[in-house]
């Protein structure tokens, strides 16, 4: 049982991280869709 309790710290610390990253990655692309869609519609406006 010793062995099993730092192997499931580290699966969960490891799905937290994973979990962090795929958040911040869909918060960029959803920042970065809106900024790409008005970039070309700024270009021949301007």
């Amino acid at each position: 049982m010793s062995l099993r309790s730092p192997l499931t710290t580290l699966s969960i610390r490891g799905l937290i991280t994973w979990l962090s990253y795929t958040v911040t990655g869909l918060l960029a692309v959803s920042q970065s869709a809106p900024t790409e869609h008005v970039s070309p519609q700024s270009l021949p406006a301007g």
